[in-house]
Parts: C-alpha cells; structure tokens; sequence
C-alpha cells in the first residue's frame, strides 16, 4: 500500500502529461534557473521529472556542481520523513464506499474490465481505492520493472545527495498537502487513465524525451493540454506554486539555495519562473556544462 502512495505522490507531473502532444524542441533549452535578488543574492531552481527511470538522469554536470556549493536544498518533500508520515488509508475512499458510488454503469463497467485484466485478485482492493491512487498503480504499477527503472527518482536522488554532502535540506510542502491537493482530483482522472492506459507508455517516452533535452516549454504544453479540468489544474500546480514562493522567500532573500521541484511548476502564466519575475528577482536560465550520467557521478567528500 505505502508503494501505491509513493506512485501517487512522485507521479504527478505524468498524471498532468496524460492526452498531451509533444511539440519540436525550442533553442537554448534549459531546467536550471539562476534567481537573484536586487541586492545580488543568488540561488538557483532546477526542474525534475517523478519517474524512477535511469535515463533522465543523463544531465549537466553542471546542476550537481551548483548544488555542491549550496547553502541549503528544497525539495517538494521532505524525504527523510515521506515512508513514516504516509498512512496507508490515505488512499482509501470512506468506509462503504467503493468506485462504483463514482461512475455510472457503462464507465464502471469499463475500469472494472481493466483493473480485473491489469490487477487480477487485487482488483477487489483498488475497488475500494480512491481514483487517484488507482490512477497511480495502473501507470507507475510495473514501472519498477522498466529495463531502465532505477530506485529513485531524480528528486530523492538529489535530496540524498545533498544530505550525503551535509547541505540542510527541507520539504517545501508537507505529505498531508499533497496528498489533499490529489484528493480533489476529479473521478474522471480515473476514467481517462483506464482509457489512455496503452499509450500510457507512449505519453511517459515522450515525456522522458523532452525532459532529457530540457525542453520546459514542451513539458508546459503537456500540462496546458489538461485545460479541460482548469479549476483541478489551477489547485495543482497555480496555488502551490504562490504557497511555494511564499515559503521559500527567507532563504532566496538570503541566496545560494537550492531548489529542486517538478518542471510543471515552472514555466507556464502561473509558473515559479514568471512569479518570481513578478516579485523582483531576476530569473536567468543557466546553460552550459557537460551531460553525465548522474547515478555514476560520487558525492564530493562521501568515504563510504
């Protein structure tokens, strides 16, 4: 159940990518971001991806120096605390009630079929599930047996990192925020991954392939094709992103932080990229810096 909740939580930038085109890649690509105040205070704000996949993590050299002179790092969460603070019955709808109280027939008939034929005996649990951690286990389920899955994700991935590096790191977001914001995702999220579940592998190869040229603008048109559920759209990303900043304005005043969150989160009207514009700092993309393998990559003054 705690793996389900873990898809759940690092799933949502795929969640938003479900339907989406992917559009030509742009020039001067970048997912790290300088951000400076007027007094010339400095830090810096990298986009991940939620997928334990091992190809994403073919990236600048240049992201992972920064990071290692940082004062201290922002995830989404803190990780340190994610397995211990997840109840398992977050995922649950209330007591009696079950999927078929969401749906009418035909639809309930249609996600029954799939997750009897994806899920087998388990099928009666997720029955009971909530449509979001259904969701979840149907795209990220057999993620973790991909030939190129790898045991974390790129936020995890740098959250240890920095850790290992005795940087101080926080979550900017609390496990119970999250998970409520997902609590208002719309039954029909249920309906349309059950639907698009054999091009689920299409839309995720897409995904990985803009995030791996740091194509944040196709990342954004992914998300924006979504604009058919703008209200659920406008909780997930717009108002976080406000509560985000808001959090995160002591230590940018005071520089050289670190902030590693998903890419839907930056760009796009309601982006942190043009919020930040808006408060005054100024927003620069980094460039340059030679692509490595990350997973291989040793953490400076790590003797284990």
């Amino acid at each position: 159940m705690k793996n389900i909740a873990r898809y759940l939580i690092t799933g949502v930038l795929a969640f938003q990518c479900l339907d989406a085109d992917v559009q030509a890649d742009s020039n001067n690509n970048s997912l790290l971001y300088s951000v400076t105040t007027e007094s010339g205070a400095t830090s810096h704000l990298f986009g991940t991806i939620h997928l334990s996949d091992s190809s994403v993590f073919m990236q600048r050299d240049t992201v992972l120096e920064i990071l290692n002179e940082s004062r201290i790092f922002f995830a989404e969460l803190d990780f340190d605390s994610m397995s211990n603070g997840l109840d398992p019955m977050a995922m649950m709808l209330p007591d009696g009630q079950t999927l078929e109280d969401l749906f009418n027939k035909d639809e309930y008939e249609e996600i029954s079929a799939v997750l009897l034929a994806r899920l087998g005996p388990m099928a009666l649990i997720a029955n009971r599930m909530k449509p979001a951690a259904v969701a979840a286990l149907l795209m990220f389920g057999d993620s973790e047996e991909s030939a190129t899955a790898s045991a974390v994700t790129i936020d995890q991935f740098l959250w240890e990192r920095a850790g290992t590096a005795g940087i101080t790191s926080r979550g900017l977001e609390l496990i119970e925020e999250q998970l409520s914001v997902l609590d208002k995702m719309p039954p029909k999220f249920l309906l349309e991954a059950v639907r698009a579940e054999e091009g689920v592998d299409v839309v995720l190869d897409e995904l990985v392939r803009a995030y791996s040229s740091e194509d944040l603008e196709t990342i954004a048109n992914m998300v924006d094709s979504l604009s058919s559920v703008e209200s659920f759209m406008a909780t997930l990303n717009d108002e976080r992103n406000i509560r985000m900043v808001k959090r995160l304005q002591p230590d940018l005043d005071q520089g050289s932080a670190f902030i590693a969150v998903g890419s839907a989160h930056l760009a796009g009207p309601h982006g942190l990229l043009k919020i930040l514009r808006e408060q005054g700092y100024e927003v620069e993309p980094v460039l340059g810096g030679k692509r490595t393998q990350w997973l291989n990559v040793p953490i400076p003054g790590d003797t284990r």
